[in-house]
């Protein structure tokens, strides 16, 4: 028991001094916003940042595995799961500070885990797993302690896409297909939308916290089809976007909560305004995907094939930024981009 405490004091104080470095070396040369992805360049697949106005990529974790999945903190802690054995098909969890040293996270539910995020006070991380069973549960972990809770428990349904609300009160969830909302102070959990029949997939908090958008898998005339709905967070007010065509992408919201950005099924990039139930397309080539609106408002981030490109929204222009290397999803703006 002790060396287990000390190990994770230790780990705790590698974290710490790890930001402090971090704060250090982002304030030498950070320019403009900054945004992360996963890149395969030479045969290894590493987590990268980039300065829109430098345009020189860092290469954060620099291993000799691939890595996958990562989330950061509001406070710059980077979390990301990583395939450490070649020979086992599963992930460990591990953590970091910006050009700082990967700490492992010796948790055995991380195994198999996908879809990591942060509390917006950086002190919890959220994730769900299906280890060492077939059935995924939501698990949250606490820092600088590191323990580990199972927040659902079942059985027999499996829980995935655990999502903080932005004050960080409560846990958005799908269950099985269907929507819920867990209250994290009072550990009460409620149904928020059930389309029977249907699948629920991508659901994404508005900012402000008062909306939440979500796709509809349906089956039309033999094909899958990915269908907006907008719901407000008590469950009620369910409304059908008005776009034309099936959605290719989850969508990313604008700071201000008022529009979307998406990619439709012809892989357009596409900018609907919620107040007016209206949509522009910005021109350009086809197999576009993944846009991350910046927390400033000014640009959106998307992948267009398998390069980094930035569409400028005061100036209404488009830019490669990273042409060298697949670039994978998902794109993440760096906490003050």
């Amino acid at each position: 028991m002790v060396n287990l405490l000390l190990r994770r004091v230790a780990i705790a104080l590698i974290i710490t001094l790890g930001l402090i470095l971090s704060v250090i070396t982002l304030s030498t040369y950070r320019s403009s916003p900054m945004v992360s992805f996963v890149a395969d360049v030479d045969g290894q697949t590493d987590i990268y940042m980039i300065d829109l106005a430098t345009r020189h990529p860092i290469n954060l974790t620099d291993s000799n595995f691939p890595e996958w999945s990562f989330a950061w903190s509001n406070t710059g802690a980077l979390t990301f799961t990583a395939s450490v054995n070649p020979s086992q098909a599963a992930d460990e969890l591990f953590t970091m500070s910006r050009l700082g040293i990967a700490q492992l996270i010796d948790t055995p539910e991380t195994l198999y885990s996908f879809g990591g995020v942060w509390s917006p006070d950086g002190t919890t991380y959220a994730y769900f797993s299906s280890h060492p069973r077939n059935i995924s549960d939501i698990y949250t972990i606490s820092v600088p302690d590191f323990e580990s809770r199972n927040l659902t428990q079942t059985d027999t349904l499996s829980e995935t896409n655990p999502l903080w609300s932005p004050i960080g009160t409560e846990l958005l969830y799908r269950q099985n297909g269907d929507l819920y909302l867990l209250d994290m102070t009072t550990g009460e959990r409620q149904i928020l939308v059930n389309l029977q029949s249907d699948t629920i997939e991508d659901p994404v908090w508005s900012p402000d916290g008062q909306w939440i958008i979500f796709y509809d898998r349906q089956f039309v005339d033999g094909r899958t089809q990915l269908i907006g709905y907008r719901v407000a967070r008590d469950g009620t007010q369910l409304t059908q976007l008005s776009l034309p065509t099936s959605i290719n992408s989850p969508v990313t919201w604008s700071p201000d909560s008022q529009q979307i950005a998406l990619i439709t099924e012809q892989q357009q990039l596409t900018i609907y305004d919620l107040a007016s139930d209206t949509y522009t397309q910005i021109d350009g080539d086809t197999r576009r995907f993944a846009p991350s609106w910046s927390r400033d408002g000014q640009w959106i981030a998307f992948i267009q094939n398998r390069h980094l490109y930035v569409h400028n929204l005061r100036t209404q222009t488009t830019t490669a930024i990273v042409q060298d290397g697949r670039i994978k999803p998902p794109l993440i703006w760096y906490p003050d981009s």
